[in-house]
């Protein structure tokens, strides 16, 4: 038990240097909503500046224009954590996400909201967009290609295979569902590609 106090005397003493430590945002509020700490990156994030909100009121300083909206009084009310997107006053979008802080018995002390560029995330989410995008073009050309190829170049033209192949090519002008079965390599692409050449459905 000494140990254990020995310990969390410890974290106690370098809280501030943890949430320092952190790669987001961190904005520590009482449970009346009263401003009692943030750490480093969130003036980085915002452009806030912390001597300029702890001691000030969320619902203040929302009230002053500074965001358009605040997450301490949702979660004080229902005891759950809370996400949102707030648009600072000079425009820029963050992302919230609060957590309840609860003390010994239980009761609600404070709300700890950590903070993320939400521009980061979009620009993120962009690029991977534009990759799928990518590669739909590319599996795109690839199968164009691979068409191309097999109409220049029909191994099922002549001898037995042509004959066999005719058969494909009658049940591909009907309804009827076809099932190709065999090992990797020995071309039911190629005949699935060509019956479907072959189709009403070909365009």
């Amino acid at each position: 038990e000494e140990k254990m106090n020995e310990h969390q005397n410890l974290l106690a003493a370098n809280v501030v240097n943890i949430f320092d430590a952190l790669d987001a945002g961190v904005y520590v509020s009482n449970k009346d909503g009263t401003t009692l700490h943030v750490n480093t990156m969130y003036e980085k994030l915002t452009g806030l500046k912390a001597r300029d909100l702890i001691g000030q009121n969320v619902r203040d300083l929302k009230e002053e224009g500074l965001f358009d909206t605040i997450l301490n009084p949702r979660i004080v009310e229902t005891l759950k954590p809370e996400t949102r997107v707030q648009t600072l006053q000079d425009g820029k979008r963050v992302v919230l996400r609060g957590f309840p802080v609860f003390g010994e018995n239980r009761e609600l002390v404070m709300v700890i909201t950590l903070v993320r560029d939400v521009t980061m995330i979009e620009q993120m989410r962009a690029q991977i967009f534009q990759q799928k995008n990518q590669l739909t073009v590319y599996h795109n050309q690839i199968e164009l290609l691979s068409t191309k190829r097999s109409e220049r170049y029909n191994p099922y033209d002549t001898g037995k295979a042509g004959k066999f192949f005719e058969q494909f090519k009658k049940a591909g002008s009907t309804d009827k569902t076809l099932l190709l079965l065999g090992e990797k390599g020995v071309g039911t692409d190629r005949i699935a590609r060509l019956v479907h050449k072959n189709s009403p459905r070909k365009d």
